[in-house]
Parts: structure tokens; C-alpha cells; sequence
């Protein structure tokens, strides 16, 4: 067995590379694989994304006008 193997080895414990899902998933299945940590990066990468369109929204809304107020204060100088 595999698991049997590895008593009395240290095994590097990383919380994204090697945790103990992925050490459970190696020692059933061959290959360290940890579902919670994929969740985990798709739950920040949906995050971020939302953050970052948020973030474009609220220039757009209150941000762009800016620029419209500058072209009507130079039309304004020139009179």
C-alpha cells in the first residue's frame, strides 16, 4: 500500500500545493488534487472580476462626465 510506504517519511505541507486533501487524494487516487483550494481561487478570481467592473462602472458613471465638463469649460473660454 502507499500510504503504508510513506510512514516515518516527512512530507512537505504547502496549503495550495500539498494539503491534506491533496495528501488523501494522492494516497486514493495517485494524483494530489485539493477541490477547496480550486473553489477558493475561482471564488477570488470571480471576486477580483467583479471588483475590477465595479470599479469600471463607477468611473464611467462618475468619473467620465469629467472629461464633457472640460470641453464645455474650454468652449466657454474661447467666447
Amino acid at each position: 500500500m502507499k500510504a503504508k510506504s510513506l510512514v516515518g517519511h516527512t512530507l512537505d505541507y504547502n496549503i495550495t500545493q500539498f494539503n491534506c486533501e491533496h495528501f488523501v487524494n494522492y494516497l486514493r487516487y495517485g494524483k494530489p488534487h485539493s477541490q477547496q483550494v480550486k473553489d477558493g481561487i475561482d471564488v477570488a478570481v470571480g471576486v477580483l472580476g467583479a471588483m475590477a467592473l465595479g470599479a469600471g462602472l463607477i468611473y464611467l458613471v462618475f468619473g467620465g462626465g469629467k472629461e464633457e465638463e472640460n470641453k464645455n469649460e474650454r468652449r466657454l473660454r474661447r467666447y
